[in-house]
């Protein structure tokens, strides 16, 4: 049998099942880390698997048009609501996690950037939030942005929105609403700068 085919067949299952392992429980029972990250790694190797561009034979000349493929449109709807709650983790205060999530999020963009067009922005802002606190992520990030106009563009919609929203985040009476939306501003002007040498 054909073995893309037949991955298709169990990825939505998969997919639900490794989501509900790395949403954050609401009750007492907290995942370990080794679980969380090998979760992580498994999800991502089953997206590159069955979503890779190179897998997809998206069209090279318009690779961001809708595909025709009804199951790549209805499994992207899919993806992107596992995804939602997947990056969640990158509040989680293990550094171990969150750069497991930074591999994650890496993953995704290098090699489904055209059949997770609608997830780009959220993988982006992430990575973003995430090397504000991980050094490891940001110089990742930093390599991958560079002479990437794809990456830099979502880059600076992300830096725009975060320095218009700052002035309502500082007067937040959470503190770490602040200290996040700081530090988010800071590792973009770091890493355009950076990339604009």
């Amino acid at each position: 049998p054909d073995e893309h085919a037949l991955s298709r067949n169990f990825f939505p299952g998969m997919i639900s099942a490794l989501t509900k392992t790395l949403s954050q429980p609401t009750t007492k029972y907290r995942r370990s880390a080794v679980l969380l990250s090998t979760s992580l790694r498994a999800m991502g190797g089953l997206l590159r698997q069955v979503l890779g561009d190179d897998h997809l034979h998206l069209p090279s000349s318009q690779p961001d048009q809708e595909s025709e493929d009804p199951w790549l449109k209805a499994t992207s709807g899919q993806i992107n609501l596992a995804l939602t709650n997947v990056l969640k983790l990158r509040s989680h205060g293990n550094a171990a996690i969150q750069e497991s999530l930074g591999k994650f999020c890496l993953l995704c963009i290098s090699d489904c950037w055209h059949s997770l067009e609608g997830s780009r922005v959220m993988l982006i802002e992430s990575l973003v939030t995430l090397s504000s606190a991980n050094q490891a992520v940001k110089s990742d990030l930093r390599a991958l942005s560079a002479g990437n106009n794809d990456i830099a563009e979502v880059l600076q919609s992300t830096l725009y929105n975060q320095v218009t929203s700052l002035p309502r985040h500082v007067s937040s009476a959470d503190e770490r609403i602040c200290e996040r939306s700081i530090g988010n501003v800071q590792v973009l002007f770091e890493i355009l700068l950076h990339n604009a040498h």
